[in-house]
C-alpha cells in the first residue's frame, strides 16, 4: 500500500512537467504562502525543478535546429483567460498580488536574489515574452546556450526580462569568437483584463561597436505573430545576429535578415540558465554544458563579471565582444533612465526587504 502511494505521488510529479513554450501552464494548487499558487513549487524545491522534468532543459539531443531551441512559436499563457480577445498574455495566478513582494509580502519567501520579484514569476514572465527569433536558414553559426533574468521596477509596476543568447560565434565579416546580443523587455500588468503586456524593448544590434544601430522599439513598433502586445518578433541578423524590430529595418542596415528563408523559434527560457540579480548572482562563471565541435570545456565565461564574453571557444581571434556583465548593469536591465537630463537613474529595489505596508499600486 506505502508502494502504492509513492508511486501515484511521482505520477502527480511528473504531471506537472511541460515542454519548452508550450501553449498552456498547469492549473495551479494552492502553496503553502497565502495568495500564491503553484503546484511544482514546495518548501523545499521553490524554483519548482523536480517538477519540471527534462522538458525545460535545452535540448542536447534530437531532431532540433541547430541554435538553441526547437522551430516553432506556440504562444505561452495559462488556461481560463477573462478576456481572449483582448492584448497581451494571460499568466493565471501570476499577477503583482502574488509576486511584488511590496505588494504582497509573502512573495519575499520565493525571491532568492533579493529583487522584490517572486522567482517563480520571473520565470513564468520570462517563458510568456520570450521573443520569437526570425534567423536565416543560410546562418552559419547560429548556436549558443542562452541565459536570461528579470527584475522589478516599483515605481513603475514594470517587470523587465534580458534575454542572453550568449552565441559561440559572430561568423560574418570581421568574425569573432563569441558574440554577447541582447534582447531586454519590459512588461506592465493591466488589472482590468489581467492580461500582462508587451511595454518595450531594446534590441542590441553590435551594441557599443562603431557599427551600433541598438535602439528601444515600442509596443506600437513590433511585430507579433498571435496577439498584441504578447511576445514581440525579433529579426536576427545572418551571421551577425543583431537584432532588430523588423526585416526592412535590418536589410537597411549593413546587416541582411533573410537570404533564402527564415525560421521562427521562441528563445527557450531554462529555469536552471536564471542569471539573477545585481545582489544575488544565481549564474557567472559558467562552463559550456553542450560542447559542441570547437567549445573548449574548460574555458569559462562571465555573466556578471566584466570579462569580454568568447562563447567558450578555442579560437579567440578576431575583436573581443562586450561582457554580458557591461550591459546587466546598466540601463538596459538594472537601471531605468529615460535618458533626459531631468531624469534620475533608477536602480530599482532590493536588497533589503519591502517595507509591510504595500508601496505599491493596488491591484
Amino acid at each position: 500500500m506505502k508502494r502504492l502511494a509513492v508511486l501515484a505521488a511521482a505520477a502527480a510529479l511528473w504531471g506537472c512537467a511541460d515542454a519548452p513554450l508550450q501553449p498552456t501552464i498547469a492549473t495551479p494548487a494552492p502553496a503553502r504562502h497565502t495568495g500564491i499558487t503553484d503546484p511544482c513549487v514546495t518548501e523545499e524545491d521553490p524554483m519548482g525543478t523536480e517538477c519540471t522534468g527534462t522538458g525545460d532543459s535545452i535540448p542536447n539531443t534530437g531532431s532540433f535546429w541547430p541554435l538553441f531551441g526547437e522551430p516553432g512559436d506556440l504562444p505561452y499563457q495559462a488556461a481560463g483567460d477573462p478576456f481572449p480577445s483582448s492584448p497581451g498574455i494571460y499568466l493565471g495566478w501570476v499577477k503583482p498580488s502574488a509576486c511584488f513582494s511590496d505588494v504582497n509580502r509573502d512573495a519575499i519567501n520565493y525571491d532568492a536574489d533579493l529583487d522584490w520579484l517572486d522567482d517563480r514569476c520571473e520565470l513564468e514572465i520570462a517563458k510568456a515574452f520570450a521573443p520569437s527569433m526570425k534567423f536565416s536558414a543560410d546562418d552559419n553559426c547560429p548556436k549558443g546556450e542562452p541565459y536570461w533574468a528579470a527584475k522589478y521596477f516599483p515605481s513603475r509596476a514594470m517587470v523587465r526580462v534580458a534575454y542572453m543568447p550568449a552565441y559561440y560565434r559572430d561568423c560574418g565579416a570581421l568574425g569573432h569568437g563569441g558574440d554577447s546580443e541582447f534582447i531586454s523587455v519590459e512588461v506592465v500588468y493591466d488589472a482590468a483584463t489581467q492580461h500582462w503586456l508587451f511595454s518595450r524593448m531594446f534590441l542590441s544590434a553590435h551594441y557599443g561597436t562603431v557599427n551600433d544601430h541598438s535602439s528601444w522599439r515600442s509596443w506600437t513598433e513590433a511585430q507579433y505573430t498571435w496577439r498584441s502586445r504578447a511576445h514581440p518578433t525579433v529579426w536576427i541578423a545572418i551571421n551577425k545576429h543583431g537584432n532588430y524590430y523588423s526585416k526592412p529595418d535590418c536589410d537597411a542596415w549593413f546587416d541582411g535578415c533573410n537570404w533564402n528563408a527564415s525560421f521562427a523559434l521562441r528563445f527557450p527560457v531554462d529555469p536552471n540558465h536564471n542569471v539573477g540579480s545585481r545582489h544575488v548572482h544565481f549564474k557567472d562563471a559558467v562552463y559550456s554544458e553542450k560542447q559542441p565541435t570547437g567549445v573548449n570545456p574548460l574555458r569559462v565565461e562571465y555573466m556578471w563579471t566584466a570579462v569580454s564574453f568568447r562563447g567558450w571557444q578555442w579560437d579567440t581571434s578576431g575583436t573581443p565582444p562586450r561582457p554580458y556583465g557591461d550591459w546587466l548593469s546598466q540601463q538596459q536591465f538594472e537601471v531605468y533612465w529615460d535618458g533626459s537630463l531631468s531624469s534620475t537613474p533608477e536602480s530599482g529595489p532590493g536588497p533589503d526587504a519591502p517595507p509591510r505596508t504595500p508601496t505599491g499600486p493596488t491591484y
